[in-house]
């Protein structure tokens, strides 16, 4: 433990996500930079997108088709500035800070409050995008990141 980033084990959704496509022109214009721990492109920026940018909290889906990546967490004038990343192989990555190549940040130095407030934000950050999409009329994604936000309540480590 004490790293920023790390892998905190397997993650899995049941289902599928075919109908998972924003349907408001304002996620396909918005800018964002990806977090290059991803490793997955095309990205998606699901959240809020102020004069063209990803800003706040939301989703990054990154991928074409299951299993997707994400970036789940907040954005600051479309770079990550922090959240959690869940890897298509199944690992977690908690980030506090990313570094200019936007990789996540390891250090020994990561306090409990500092994880704490990740998994706490990124479970808001999904909640709020099921929001959107349940706003929007499509619950099939608004279900889909409900389950995203307890699976990363129910998959914090103690």
């Amino acid at each position: 433990m004490g790293m920023v980033a790390r892998r905190v084990g397997l993650f899995l959704l049941a289902g599928t996500i075919g109908s998972l496509v924003a349907s408001t022109t304002e996620a396909a214009a918005c800018r964002f930079d990806m977090p290059a721990d991803l490793g997955a492109t095309p990205g998606r920026w699901l959240g809020a997108c102020p004069d063209g940018t990803a800003d706040g909290l939301g989703v990054i889906r990154a991928g074409t088709a299951e299993p997707y990546a994400f970036f789940v967490g907040r954005m600051q004038g479309g770079r990550p500035a922090d959240g959690l990343l869940i890897l298509r192989e199944g690992g977690w990555m908690v980030a506090v800070r990313f570094d200019a190549g936007l990789h996540v940040v390891s250090s020994d130095g990561l306090k409990p409050e500092d994880d704490d407030r990740v998994f706490q934000q990124a479970h808001a950050a999904a909640l709020e995008t099921a929001a959107r999409f349940r706003q929007e009329g499509n619950k099939a994604s608004a279900d889909y990141y409900t389950l995203l936000g307890r699976r990363i309540t129910e998959g914090r480590p103690e």
